[in-house]
């Protein structure tokens, strides 16, 4: 067991117990998928955690790993990436979720350095995903945001 794990497992079960209080605001037609997927962060979660007792109570031994995890902290990285994130949340409202995920995505993946291919690759499949998913399958309205209309 390592000693990461024990945050990391709190984390997981406050999102997952939040976003289920949250689900259950919703009406009730619109609660099914949503708690599969919460069902399903929080059962892996379990399982997870029962491994690491599991492995603890085999070696004893709870390993220190949080000077190794942060070894290769590269504070310029994580903080691009927060500013980022903040910037995408912002302009959702203002350009929609498709122009905005294709710049997030693509700006992300320029400023970590990931090839051109790959990032071609990835922004193809998600926006097809994305609208067979939500558009077709769930037929859930993505915001398209105040710029064209929204």
């Amino acid at each position: 067991m390592k000693k990461s794990d024990f945050p990391v497992i709190a984390i997981i079960y406050a999102i997952g117990f939040w976003f289920l209080s949250m689900t259950m605001e919703l009406p009730e037609e619109a609660q099914t998928y949503p708690l599969v997927l919460i069902s399903a962060l929080l059962a892996v979660n379990t399982i997870y955690m029962v491994r690491q007792y599991l492995n603890w109570r085999q070696t004893r031994q709870i390993e220190n790993d949080v000077a190794k995890s942060f070894g290769q902290f590269i504070p310029m990285q994580f903080f691009g990436m927060v500013a980022w994130c903040v910037g995408y949340l912002v302009l959702m409202d203002f350009t929609g979720y498709y122009l905005t995920t294709f710049v997030f995505l693509v700006g992300s993946m320029l400023f970590l350095k990931v090839p051109k291919l790959h990032i071609a690759i990835t922004v193809a499949a998600l926006a097809l995903m994305t609208y067979v998913v939500f558009t077709w399958f769930l037929k859930v309205p993505l915001p398209v945001g105040t710029l064209f209309g929204g």
